[in-house]
């Protein structure tokens, strides 16, 4: 008992020195599509562990919206998704895939595309 006791004061004295770590890196940024005005917004982040990254878009002549976005760690972990709609045709997708990693068959993963 007397371990436990121990073991979790220490666990919560040092959630005090819980800050971002150095090793992390973020960035986000807006930019225009100069052949068809969509503006793009790219964002993503980086440890020494994993990296996830997302692009999304939007036109404001023909209402258009869309996006895409992957993650992947150090283990092989990798997903993926990606979506958009389109309200001049009344028309939309969502797909996805899912990979488990290194040591899994990639028959474990997982795909997916629906229209609408």
């Amino acid at each position: 008992m007397k371990r436990f006791v121990l073991a979790a004061a220490l666990a919560v004295g040092s959630l005090g020195f819980a800050g971002t770590a150095d090793a992390q890196f973020y960035y986000n940024y807006n930019t225009v599509n100069p052949y068809n005005g969509s503006i793009i917004n790219n964002r993503g982040f980086t440890t020494p562990f994993a990296a996830q990254a997302y692009r999304s878009y939007y036109n404001p002549w023909t209402g258009a919206t869309g996006g895409a976005g992957s993650y992947q760690n150090v283990w092989g972990t990798n997903l993926y998704r990606s979506q958009g709609y389109n309200p001049y045709f009344g028309r939309g997708y969502s797909a996805g895939s899912y990979y488990p990693g290194f040591g899994v068959s990639p028959l474990y993963g997982n795909y997916y595309r629906y229209r609408w």
